[in-house]
């Protein structure tokens, strides 16, 4: 089961670096905006998770793990659109 889901996981993976890349080239956007953009949907579910399930307090090692990965994956997504972009131009 492992082996369809990663080959599963590896189609999708492409499949969603080729929509960037159509997204990037096709409407000439910076990678900046479609990072923002995509950034900015990701909140669009915490209202609703947050008034389903209601909030429990975290402790600060939590806290500080959860935002020490948000600010590298964001960092690391910032570095793969600008070199998408750069092999695009």
């Amino acid at each position: 089961m492992w082996a369809v889901l990663s080959v599963l996981y590896a189609f999708s993976m492409a499949m969603v670096n080729m929509m960037d890349k159509f997204v990037l080239s096709r409407w000439r956007l910076k990678p900046i905006v479609l990072l923002l953009i995509l950034g900015l949907t990701g909140l669009v579910p915490a209202p609703v998770i947050f008034a389903v399930r209601g909030f429990s307090p975290l402790s600060w090692k939590i806290i500080l793990t959860a935002g020490t990965s948000t600010v590298l994956l964001k960092l690391a997504s910032i570095a793969l659109m600008f070199a998408g972009a750069v092999l695009i131009t």
